[in-house]
């Protein structure tokens, strides 16, 4: 008796795994359109009035055909459930009807809330940062940028949001922290996306709303201690920085970031660069060793001469192996005034790119 429960059990959960969410929507166009019914495999899912929402269930494991029933009229729309468990069917009235699988701008809140949860909460990018290992990184290092701000107020259209900005091989990133919507937001979900402009500090931005929708019309801008975030829909964000603070042996209130171009001088990770670019360094990285500019290594001063704006850095990384063969040779004869003399370097970099300029 037992093993007939349990598998009557067993069958009953897969049917409820295997249900699907539909909406329907037909507009409000012809005064003397009705209702439209909606038929799948013969049967009769639901009648829809104009200019209304309705939700069905429905069990299916992959494609689905509906047939939508208007007066003499029939015409039908099939949908791919394989990869997704929610659907938009939109049927616009006219006096040449259409019916098509699309999602709607204009979603009522209360409709989208599912596909919210369903789709964009599943498939949105996390990390595995928190704000303990945050910190414990910005104990350690941590750039002019980098830090934990939180959103100086709250609104109705605006959660008080505490992020954690990093840069993370290159690319700013800010992790949700806390202070959003517990159904859509878990602590090192991905909140933005930084791209380096023309401008200093200026960013533009891949922004996640509040329901988890892309936004790519922001704009983020950092001064000291704090950043703004300017969206074209949503106004304007000040968050302020929270940490680290002065007490936490940062040096970030008056650190600068800069970078120059140096000349590998022996295969082991003797690299020589100007003083300019080292001057007062701390924390040095360098990229690009055999092409791979998204790997950095950890590099310390070896010699600096400043009269004549040199200096000598070594790598010093575990990660570290050689850099290979330098691909020329140090020529150690005087060179007359007026000889033609190339440079090749990284002028710029967040202006003009990595790509080496001549």
């Amino acid at each position: 008796m037992k093993k007939i429960q349990l598998l009557c059990f067993s069958i009953f959960l897969f049917t409820i795994a295997q249900s699907k969410t539909v909406y329907f929507f037909t507009n409000d166009l012809a005064a003397f359109v009705y209702n439209v019914r909606i038929y799948n495999e013969d049967n009769s899912l639901a009648e829809i009035n104009k200019n209304q929402w309705i939700k069905t269930e429905i069990n299916s494991t992959g494609t689905t055909t509906f047939t939508f029933k208007w007066g003499p009229r029939r015409k039908k729309v099939t949908v791919d459930f394989t990869n997704k468990d929610v659907a938009f069917i939109y049927i616009f009235l006219s006096p040449a009807w259409s019916i098509s699988e699309r999602y709607l701008p204009n979603v009522p809140p209360g409709v989208i809330n599912d596909y919210n949860k369903k789709n964009r909460t599943v498939n949105h990018p996390r990390t595995e940062w928190t704000e303990s290992k945050l910190k414990q990184r910005f104990n350690n290092t941590a750039d002019k940028i980098e830090g934990i701000y939180e959103n100086s107020f709250s609104s109705e259209n605006s959660e008080r949001y505490k992020v954690g900005v990093f840069n993370d091989n290159g690319i700013y990133k800010l992790i949700y922290l806390s202070g959003g919507n517990p159904e859509f937001w878990k602590e090192g979900d991905i909140k933005a996306v930084l791209i380096e402009t023309a401008t200093p500090n200026f960013f533009k931005t891949k922004w996640y709303m509040g329901n988890k929708a892309q936004n790519d019309e922001v704009y983020t801008t950092f001064k000291q201690g704090m950043f703004t975030s300017i969206s074209a829909i949503g106004g304007e964000d000040i968050y302020i920085k929270l940490f680290p603070t002065a007490e936490n042996n940062v040096n970030t209130a008056g650190s600068t970031k800069s970078s120059g171009t140096g000349f590998a001088i022996s295969s082991d990770g003797y690299i020589v660069t100007n003083y300019h670019v080292t001057k007062g360094s701390t924390n040095i990285k360098i990229r690009g060793i055999k092409g791979d500019f998204s790997i950095k290594y950890n590099a310390k001063i070896i010699v600096e001469d400043k009269n004549n704006d040199i200096a000598i850095i070594k790598i010093e990384d575990p990660e570290f192996t050689s850099v290979g063969v330098p691909p020329y040779v140090i020529d150690r004869t005087i060179k007359d005034v007026g000889m033609t003399v190339y440079a090749l370097g990284y002028p710029l970099r967040a202006t003009m790119g990595d790509e080496v300029k001549l």
